[in-house]
C-alpha cells in the first residue's frame, strides 16, 4: 500500500496512471487551482485518500496564484506570474502549507513516491519538507525542471545542495533509463524541460535502478 503524493495534480493523468500501476496505492492529490480540485473530486471521489486545494511550499500563509485565462484547467498555472501568464491570467489567493505540516496533521510517517509538477515552485516545496527529508522518510521524489525555475530564482544547484545535505542521489529521467547526475556543473543548468528523480540513500541500496553512467565532466 504505497503512499503517493501527486503535487500539482492538474487534471489527474499522472495519478490515474499511478493507480492503474498499483490499485492499492494511497494517493494524496494537491492542486492550488480551485477549479482543478472540483474536477478531481468529481473524477476520483473515494478512489484517493485526500484531495487538497492548497500550495505546498515552505510557509503557512496566503499567496497569489495565476490561472490562465484561455484555459482554467491548464497545467501552466503557477504561484509565479511567468511570461506566458502576464496579462493573460486571473489572480486568485490560495493558502499554503508544508509537506512537514501536512504529514504531521495526517499521521503520515513515510511517503513512498512524491511527484511534483508545480511550475517553478518545486524548490520551495522541498524546503518545506526538511523534517521528512532529514529522516529520509520520502523514498523517491520526481521533479519537473524547466524555464519556470528562472522566474522562481531557483536552479539545479539548489537540488544538488538538498541532495547532498539529506543524502539523496540525483538522476535525470531518460526515455528508457536513468542518467546519474553525480555532481553540479553550471552547464547542466540549461533550464530545458526534463524530469529529475531524487532517491534516498536508504532506497538506493534496496531498489534496483537502471541507469546510464555519465562520463566524468561530460554533460
Amino acid at each position: 500500500d504505497p503512499i503517493i503524493f501527486d503535487v500539482g495534480t492538474n487534471v489527474g493523468d499522472w495519478s490515474r496512471l499511478a493507480l492503474e500501476a498499483n490499485k492499492s496505492s494511497k494517493m494524496f492529490l494537491f492542486d492550488a487551482n480551485p477549479d482543478i480540485c472540483k474536477l478531481l473530486n468529481a473524477q476520483f471521489g473515494e478512489n484517493v485518500e485526500k484531495i487538497t486545494n492548497s500550495l505546498l511550499s515552505n510557509d503557512h500563509g496566503e499567496h497569489n496564484f495565476f490561472i490562465s485565462n484561455s484555459n482554467s484547467l491548464s497545467g501552466a498555472s503557477s504561484m509565479y506570474e511567468h511570461y506566458y501568464l502576464q496579462g493573460k491570467s486571473k489572480k486568485v489567493t490560495v493558502k499554503s502549507t508544508t509537506i512537514d505540516t501536512f504529514c504531521a496533521e495526517n499521521n503520515i510517517e513515510k511517503i513512498d513516491y512524491l511527484k511534483a509538477d508545480i511550475e517553478g515552485a518545486e524548490v520551495p516545496m522541498l524546503h518545506g519538507a526538511t523534517k521528512m527529508l532529514e529522516k529520509q522518510a520520502i523514498d523517491i521524489i520526481q521533479l519537473e525542471y524547466n524555464q519556470t525555475w528562472i522566474r522562481a530564482h531557483c536552479s539545479l544547484k539548489d537540488i544538488f545542495d538538498i541532495c547532498e545535505k539529506y543524502k539523496y542521489k540525483l538522476y535525470r529521467i531518460m526515455p528508457n533509463s536513468l542518467m546519474s547526475l553525480d555532481y553540479y556543473h553550471y552547464i547542466v543548468d540549461d533550464f530545458n524541460y526534463q524530469n529529475l528523480l531524487m532517491v534516498s540513500d536508504q532506497t538506493e541500496t534496496s531498489v534496483r535502478i537502471v541507469k546510464n553512467a555519465m562520463p566524468p565532466g561530460v554533460y
